[in-house]
């Protein structure tokens, strides 16, 4: 990802930031995902840069099933 960011005293210069994040999911049902993410985001013209870490857990909707 790459885009602008700023606001809230974060010290990311001209604002520009660029992110990477990597990540793996798991079916633990039919109906449910279970999906772990990390990576790091960065403001090369300022002194933000740190990790981040994420997990998701999604349900399939079903509406016109068979």
């Amino acid at each position: 990802l790459v885009g602008a960011a700023g606001g809230g005293g974060v010290a990311v210069g001209g604002g520009f930031v660029w992110q990477a994040n990597a990540g793996i999911g798991w079916n633990l049902t039919d109906s449910i995902d279970l999906m772990l993410t990390g990576g790091f985001i960065d403001a090369p013209e300022g002194d933000f840069e740190t990790t981040v870490v994420g997990a998701s857990l999604g349900y399939k909707f079903t509406m016109f099933g068979n």
